[in-house]
């Protein structure tokens, strides 16, 4: 096709040019109040100077290599026949956006908005170099389930802003708002959350059909706020009361917080306190009360198996007691279910397991109701008799670590605890009585997270992984 070259162009107001074929730009061209249309590919090269401040319609594909381009006042209209394309070496900016095609319009290099994004047909599809920038004042009208940004969105500024996101079938926006300085965020929605039977801190459950990946590129704290719709992704049969909003740190899923309101068979949403963003988030189940008390749970080695046991009173409704293992205190397995009696006096369980003991194992009960609510018993641990090693009594650890302390390990020791960036957090000394537990109180710096604990005395060192609740 050949390409007309424009060395300057400036439209009156009020005027109408048609490019029939494809358009380069190597010059000085200014769009002035005018309508111009290109029904190829538009090229913007580095040597150009592109201003728009009229409205500029794009049938093919949109390219541009000039460093600096200016926003203009104007509109870009994108509404090409067959699935167009933004690429280049340089953001493209505009004020205003129109997208009207049904066949789609593909980010293969960023597209900057200042002003206000009509969605009008098609689904924009990001890259990773290539995604949709939202600036402070910045607005959309229209995004649906056929139209909306599948990937990734960004916005900078100030003002609450909901995140016009989905996965090409379905829109699903997340809200951020509360920004207290100027921040730039980076969202992006998917299906199929990861690590949904790896949880910590309260949450019993996490929804596994859906996600937000949100980020805080730069600035401060934000106000996250997810909603539901069952008609497009069926949440569970939870209680209102126990929906939390679920953080994924790492692989490991805890409780953010948040309150919900709205139907869970219907439209919903839950606002978690203000945080820096990071990483995926979804919604989480809560421990709910359950119509039975769970007396005690304990396990105990004894020869080659871990013998557990608990004792309940007042069961009603209880479907079962499900009990789990774990090699780190995070990542648990179910081993056992036993069938509740559902007696109103006390009920005593066991169950031996026999699996052999890698240095310690951890144990928790989880309690299931008829209508699937779930309470979780603390977490416990027991550590093979001939280990020589530290050993965490329970973990997550809340407000104390309580270690079991090899015979062989007694005296005072120097500790640190330092954060998953390797910052010190907490450093002292402690005494230890080998054989016995030692208790190691945790101060308001140890902020709920991954930390390791580090234990010398000169000769010798241990170090011990731990999730603070």
């Amino acid at each position: 096709m050949k390409k007309l070259i424009y060395l300057l162009c400036l439209l009156a107001a009020g005027s109408h040019i048609y490019a029939q074929q494809g358009l380069t730009n190597a010059g000085r061209m200014q769009v002035h109040g005018g309508n111009f249309s290109v029904a190829g590919t538009f090229t913007n090269t580095s040597t150009a100077s592109f201003t728009n401040n009229g409205a500029l319609t794009i049938r093919g594909n949109l390219h541009n290599a000039q460093t600096g381009m200016t926003t203009g006042t104007g509109t870009l209209r994108m509404n090409g026949a067959s699935a167009q394309q933004i690429t280049g070496t340089q953001p493209w900016r505009t004020h205003h956006l129109i997208t009207q095609n049904n066949a789609g319009v593909s980010l293969v290099n960023k597209l900057e908005v200042k002003g206000q994004h009509q969605f009008l047909a098609g689904i924009i599809q990001t890259s990773g170099t290539g995604y949709l920038q939202y600036g402070n004042d910045a607005t959309y009208t229209g995004a649906a389930d056929n139209r909306h940004v599948a990937g990734t969105v960004r916005k900078s500024g100030t003002i609450a802003f909901a995140f016009p996101v989905g996965n090409g079938t379905v829109y699903r926006p997340v809200e951020l708002s509360s920004i207290q300085q100027q921040s730039t965020y980076e969202v992006r929605y998917g299906q199929a959350a990861p690590y949904t039977n790896q949880i910590h801190n309260g949450l019993v459950a996490v929804f596994p059909s859906e996600y937000w990946e949100l980020q805080t590129i730069s600035g401060g704290a934000a106000v996250p706020t997810l909603a539901w719709d069952h008609a497009k992704e069926a949440m569970p049969a939870w209680a209102l009361s126990e929906v939390r909003v679920a953080q994924l740190a790492g692989t490991v899923w805890s409780d953010a917080g948040g309150s919900a309101v709205g139907n869970i068979a219907g439209q919903g949403s839950i606002t978690a306190p203000s945080m820096l963003l990071s990483g995926l988030y979804t919604f989480g189940q809560k421990s709910a009360p359950l119509p039975l008390t769970l007396v005690s749970f304990t396990a105990k080695r004894s020869g080659d198996a871990t013998m557990l046991a608990w004792q309940t009173v007042a069961e009603q409704g209880v479907e079962r007691f499900a009990v789990e293992r774990s090699n780190d205190g995070l990542h648990f397995t179910e081993i056992a279910s036993l069938t509740a009696r559902n007696r109103s006096s006390e009920q005593r369980y066991q169950w031996a397991d026999a699996t052999a003991i890698n240095r310690v194992a951890y144990y928790r009960l989880r309690c299931i109701d008829l209508d699937g609510k779930v309470k979780m018993s603390q977490v416990v641990a027991v550590t093979d008799a001939v280990s020589n090693s530290l050993a965490l009594v329970t973990n997550p650890v809340r407000h104390a670590a309580q270690i079991r302390v090899p015979v062989e390990m007694s005296g005072k020791y120097n500790y640190t605890i330092t954060n998953a960036a390797g910052q010190v957090v907490q450093q002292g000394s402690v005494v230890l009585a080998g054989g016995g537990i030692a208790t190691l109180a945790l101060g308001q710096q140890v902020l709920p997270g991954v930390y390791f604990l580090k234990l010398t005395n000169g000769t010798q060192g241990q170090m011990l992984r731990f999730v603070r609740d």
